[in-house]
């Protein structure tokens, strides 16, 4: 209870006790023992008394006695008025709605509150904060643990729609109101609230207020009402604020974690190029978004006389896709000493089998160079063609790597091939993902296979990292200004 309340119940009971209880005793005692007479027009006389201090308590006393203990309470309805003022605009919507609703109960000793709001980019008006309700729980009068309200409510649309207060009084009262009054009634009930006020931002209704009964139980005046519009209109602004605010700061906060995902994707990717007899090779990833779903690696086998390379491209982007990357890394760097290519695509599609169950998918290519004989095992599951430039012809070879992707059914065995190439001193060979092939300019025409063979075969001369350099500068002079669609991954391997 208010400490506003707990003083005037205090002052009612001491004035009636000392005006009325102890003075009408001690008459009757005079009157019981034959000692005063008081006549039939004598009662009357102190019982309309008594009733006119009760009824004229609250509009002159109580101003006085707020005066004695809450200066500021003086004049009510500017103290009332200024409360959006007073509690200044706060970005923090919980810390606002508490100081907000402390500043009403005080002033107008409401009893219960609540505040729903839309949040930017939702269809739902749901609940941001409440106040008194556990004191009304104990009394049995408890309300929905969340309140929430559709675009579609016929609360909702009468607020949007007239953005004036509603009160439960009217809504029983007045014959305009028909058309929402079952609902109104269904919604004032439940909550127990006397009020709605509509928190708006310009046009737009945002939130509404509710407010219940006071505690001592006196109506909300017409004045009350328009005064508390006009604050709905503030204080729809405070929280138009502060909601923006919010999501800015979750934006930040995702920007941040998404970056913070992208140092750790990059630090999973291979940092330095490997060195192995007869062979250079380059590689080079860059996703379309802060994370992406490309995975290129290189895995030293048999002391270095055998290199696993391995490129691969998660369907869709973002965090999932990055997820889901960083676990197939760590499966084929446990898988690749001790299996062949084709066995191992084996294992990784049973692994995303069983723990993505076909909601992701991947492309995959593996293969193993050998220096002693400068040859290449391979296996694809469904991965882009392989090109391999032929130093002694000049002339790019494009290999169909066939298979079939990663995740899309338990035993894939029947598709997965292992096949063999052999690389002479001086040949190159490009591997690349579709945001290669499938990027696009302004006029959607893609730079397609044909485009990056003849890329290929006019960088050919050049060392495998400036060839690996050229054909990336290709595709981004390609697309312009356009944004780049999929993750883009390259690697070449030279042999020498």
């Amino acid at each position: 209870m208010e400490i506003e309340t707990v003083i005037h119940r205090t002052f009612l009971w001491a004035i009636t006790l000392v005006l009325f209880i102890l003075p009408l005793g001690g008459v009757y005692a005079l009157v019981y023992f034959k000692l005063f007479a008081i006549s039939r027009v004598g009662v009357i006389a102190v019982i309309s008394l008594t009733l006119l201090f009760f009824l004229n308590y609250y509009k002159f006393f109580k101003p006085r006695i707020d005066h004695v203990f809450r200066r500021r309470k003086e004049d009510y309805y500017k103290v009332l008025s200024e409360i959006p003022s007073r509690i200044g605009s706060s970005l923090d919507l919980k810390v606002f709605c508490g100081q907000f609703f402390k500043e009403v109960k005080n002033i107008l000793y409401v009893r219960n509150g609540l505040m729903v709001i839309r949040p930017p980019e939702k269809k739902e008006f749901k609940e941001e904060y409440e106040t008194g309700y556990e004191e009304l729980k104990k009394h049995g009068l408890a309300k929905p643990e969340q309140v929430v309200l559709a675009q579609d409510d016929l609360i909702i649309q009468h607020l949007a729609q007239n953005m004036k207060v509603l009160e439960r009084d009217e809504v029983v009262l007045n014959p305009g109101l028909e058309s929402i009054r079952e609902r109104a009634l269904e919604f004032f009930n439940a909550t127990h609230l006397e009020l709605l006020i509509p928190l708006t931002m310009g046009n737009e209704l945002i939130g509404l207020l509710g407010l219940g009964k006071k505690e001592n139980l006196s109506p909300y005046t017409i004045r009350d009402v328009d005064i508390l519009a006009n604050i709905g209109k503030q204080v729809g602004i405070t929280v138009d604020n502060a909601l923006h605010h919010k999501d800015i700061v979750e934006k930040e906060r995702i920007e941040e974690e998404l970056r913070l995902g992208k140092q750790i994707q990059s630090s999973l990717l291979p940092q330095v190029s490997p060195r192995l007899p007869h062979l250079v090779v380059e590689g080079l990833s860059q996703p379309a978004k802060e994370i992406g779903g490309d995975y290129f690696d290189f895995i030293s086998l048999d002391d270095n006389t055998k290199l696993g390379v391995v490129i691969g491209d998660v369907s869709g982007k973002g965090v999932a896709a990055g997820l889901l990357m960083a676990m197939v890394k760590t499966a084929i760097h446990i898988l690749s000493p001790e299996d062949q290519p084709r066995d191992i695509l084996l294992k990784i599609n049973s692994i995303l089998d069983e723990h993505i169950g076909g909601e992701k998918f991947m492309t995959m290519l593996y293969l193993i160079w050998q220096s002693q004989n400068s040859s290449i095992t391979y296996s694809s599951a469904g991965h882009e063609h392989i090109l391999v430039f032929r130093d002694q012809t000049k002339e790019i070879e494009i290999i169909q790597s066939g298979g079939i992707i990663l995740g899309i059914m338990p035993d894939i065995r029947e598709f997965l091939e292992e096949n063999s190439i052999r690389l002479a001193k001086g040949d190159k060979m490009l591997l690349y993902t579709d945001g290669v092939t499938e990027a696009h300019d302004v006029s959607k025409n893609r730079f397609g296979l044909d485009r990056l063979s003849e890329t290929f075969r006019k960088y050919s001369p050049k060392p495998a990292l400036e060839i690996m350099q050229a054909v990336k500068d290709e595709v981004y002079s390609f697309i312009g200004s356009v944004p780049q669609y999929d993750d883009i991954t390259i690697i070449v391997l030279e042999a020498v």
